[in-house]
């Protein structure tokens, strides 16, 4: 079997502009073996169908395309491009070299600075690094450059703001790929004014949330089915994803630093204080209906999904508690959803720092 040509080996029209389904490409490609590549395809995707009539006129064309939403074109197979997988900070600095991103952090560290290396000192603040950055490989090119700067542990620290510590990278890369918050913004810009607007409004959720939960507090002028095409968009535009959850209560969740940027663009539109309004008062509704429950036959089921709450929960007593709603605090913190927690030692060390801000409020 003949080897595929790439196009741009042999291609002999460089610089001219031609339409993808022209008869110039047409019969330029009709008798080749060609591997056709398109680039960042996204801004683009109107032009799909024009790739599907070069296929159909050129039976030995190949397309492989990049782009961060599908084509959405018949016979077209996708794979789908992880983050890197996160290492366990826990481990040894042998076995958290193996992990593919500290590999890339290390390569690009030591590019920034040659005497950069890793070793059993710096290891644990290089994976919680990793671990931060949700496993982005711009996001870990860019804080690697810091290292000429900020040994590992001092950049940790000022990664509780993901976005704010990561610099420029280089100059000769596209600007949408220079900061994180380019490759984000560049993201945002291409969706629709509704598909934006649900964007801003998910990030209000920690940890996951359920489609009842984005209905109840982000989708007030919206039906179920409007809701459940606006989280399917976001997901096909690679913002979100689903998770692992109950067969009959799906589950989608976004990676912090997208959560981050999100949470930035919801505070620009004067929606936070709305929909973190919105947020608390539908955890609580939830450890409300979950009260009955705790004597029930269902009691397994609802700690089961009160625990997947978790940070939900945590999230909406910080609401209470900042906001000085002592009285909705303390009505929470009693709630027998809670004390389902109490096998929980994170749990309970969350709640009793919360109670003793309550006290303190109350006290001033």
């Amino acid at each position: 079997m003949r080897p595929y040509r790439t196009l741009s080996w042999s291609c002999p029209l460089p610089g001219r502009r031609w339409g993808l389904a022209t008869p110039t490409w047409r019969t330029f490609l009709a008798a080749k073996r060609v591997l056709l590549v398109l680039d960042n395809f996204e801004h683009l995707l109107a032009a799909g169908p024009r790739v599907a009539e070069l296929l159909a006129a050129c039976l030995g064309l190949k397309v492989l395309v990049t782009s961060r939403e599908s084509l959405a074109l018949y016979g077209e197979h996708e794979f789908p491009l992880h983050p890197l997988p996160v290492p366990d900070a826990r481990g040894p600095a042998a076995l958290l070299a193996r992990n593919d991103a500290i590999r890339l952090f290390v390569e690009r560290a030591a590019a920034a600075d040659p005497a950069f290396s890793l070793g059993d000192e710096n290891a644990p603040a290089v994976a919680q690094i990793c671990c931060r950055l949700d496993g982005l490989p711009l996001a870990l090119e860019l804080a690697a450059a810091r290292t000429r700067l900020l040994p590992p542990a001092a950049l940790a620290l000022r990664l509780e703001l993901r976005l704010g510590a990561l610099g420029s990278g280089a100059r000769d890369v596209p600007t949408r790929h220079r900061t994180l918050r380019d490759a984000l913004a560049w993201s945002y810009e291409l969706l629709t004014p509704a598909e934006q607007a649900l964007f801003r409004r998910i990030s209000v959720f920690a940890g996951g949330w359920t489609l009842e939960a984005a209905q109840a507090v982000c989708g007030i002028e919206a039906n179920t089915e409007d809701m459940l095409d606006g989280l399917g968009a976001l997901a096909a535009k690679s913002l979100l994803h689903s998770m692992p959850g109950p067969v009959d209560e799906p589950r989608f969740a976004m990676l912090d630093t997208k959560r981050e940027y999100a949470a930035d663009l919801l505070e620009t539109a004067r929606e936070s204080q709305a929909l973190r309004a919105a947020h608390a008062n539908h955890f609580l509704a939830l450890a409300e209906r979950a009260h009955p429950e705790h004597y029930g036959r269902a009691q397994l089921v609802w700690l089961d999904r009160v625990e997947r709450e978790h940070d939900n929960q945590r999230a909406a007593l910080r609401y209470f508690v900042e906001g000085g709603d002592t009285g909705r605090s303390e009505a929470r913190t009693a709630s027998p959803a809670y004390r389902w927690r109490q096998c929980s030692k994170q749990a309970v060390v969350s709640l009793a720092n919360y109670v003793s801000r309550v006290i303190h409020w109350r006290c001033d």
